[in-house]
């Protein structure tokens, strides 16, 4: 599977980054595309505040159904949990610097200008792709282990 072309066209189809990333992998951890995608439809857009970049909430969703835990008791799992989320934000901020969406777009889509001047500058086709793209290697990679 190219999970990364895959997300290209999700993404491009309408689909907000946190819904782009969590439906890729929804099937496989029990999940169904339906459910994903009304589930991340919020999250897109730094939690459409500019916050925290869906791309990385769509993730740490990834890495909940894959490593989370179900039970209070289960300290262990609750600690490999913390250790995928923490490491995943890491590695995105040594990538891009931040992990806020304003930041990482340079303007805020929450407002109306923003969300112009993010459309006008062709930020969702040029600057989001590459936070998707660089977001599904990383899963890959863990994923796999």
């Amino acid at each position: 599977m190219n999970n990364q072309n895959d997300s290209k066209e999700i993404f491009t189809s309408g689909y907000n980054c946190c819904q782009t990333v969590l439906v890729k992998y929804c099937e496989e951890h029990g999940l169904d595309a339906h459910s994903a995608l009304k589930i991340a439809s919020c999250f897109g857009g730094g939690m459409a505040k500019g916050h925290i970049c869906g791309v990385v909430t769509g993730a740490l969703m990834v890495l909940g159904l894959n490593h989370g835990y179900v039970s209070n008791e289960a300290q262990e799992q609750k600690q490999i949990a913390k250790t995928y989320a923490k490491d995943l934000q890491d590695a995105f901020i040594k990538e891009f610097g931040t992990l806020h969406c304003k930041e990482l777009l340079g303007c805020d889509t929450s407002t109306p200008e923003g969300k112009d001047e993010a459309l006008k500058l062709g930020l969702f086709e040029t600057k989001c792709p590459r936070y998707i793209e660089f977001t599904i290697e990383y899963l890959e990679e863990v994923l796999d282990s």
